[in-house]
């Protein structure tokens, strides 16, 4: 029984560990912007004059490719990012961030134009050639 509570403790521990630490829980009112992590118990406040502003940071992932996310940087130089698969209700999060702070800098992501260009061509030529595979299987 030892044994199994230890593989429950150490697998719920490294579920716990391996989750991104840019799911928070975010409130801001009208005097302080406060982060909590889902598996975390200690809550990170801020003043709003403890904030330099926001960046947009453009970066590429599986689920919405190429799209620019939220960062908001504190007076000190620390870099809080709000990545987009984090958040249900993203937009509102960066309406609430943009109302609040001001806007320092997008940094664009290096080779940009050419993810813009290339991933829906590839995209588009490797559903071709999967709908041809059918269609071979078909005929033999």
């Amino acid at each position: 029984m030892g044994i199994l509570a230890t593989c429950f403790i150490g697998i719920s521990l490294l579920i716990c560990w391996m989750i991104d630490k840019g799911y928070m829980n975010v409130e801001i009112s009208s005097d302080k912007i406060k982060l909590k992590g889902y598996f975390s118990i200690q809550k990170i406040e801020y003043t709003h004059s403890e904030i330099e502003g926001y960046q947009l940071n453009e970066v590429v992932d599986q689920f919405h490719s190429l799209h620019q996310q939220i960062r908001l940087k504190t007076n000190a130089g620390k870099i809080i990012v709000f990545p987009k698969v984090a958040y249900e209700n993203y937009p509102f999060l960066i309406e609430s961030i943009t109302n609040k702070y001001k806007f320092m800098n997008l940094e664009p992501l290096r080779f940009a134009n050419f993810y813009k260009k290339t991933l829906p061509l590839i995209a588009a030529l490797s559903g071709l050639l999967y709908l041809l595979k059918i269609l071979f299987n078909l005929i033999e």
